[in-house]
């Protein structure tokens, strides 16, 4: 898994936590510690709402930002 969103790294996380399965996931090293938007160049906003309460991201249940082309 690959999170990329604050939202989906925390209901992945559960997710996978609560699943029976090896999981693997994968995190980008500038959202450590990161609070809000960064300035520097190839940073990632990790600046989403995150609800307090308790919610999981199916797995398997890809989003997907990218436009098809045919």
């Amino acid at each position: 898994m690959c999170p990329a969103t604050a939202y989906d790294a925390k209901g992945l996380l559960k997710a996978a936590v609560r699943d029976g399965n090896p999981v693997l996931i994968f995190e980008h090293k500038l959202l450590y510690g990161s609070k809000g938007a960064r300035a520097e160049t190839g940073t990632v906003d990790a600046s989403s709402d995150i609800p307090d309460g308790d919610y999981i991201v199916p797995i398997g249940k890809a989003l997907s930002a990218a436009r098809e082309t045919m």
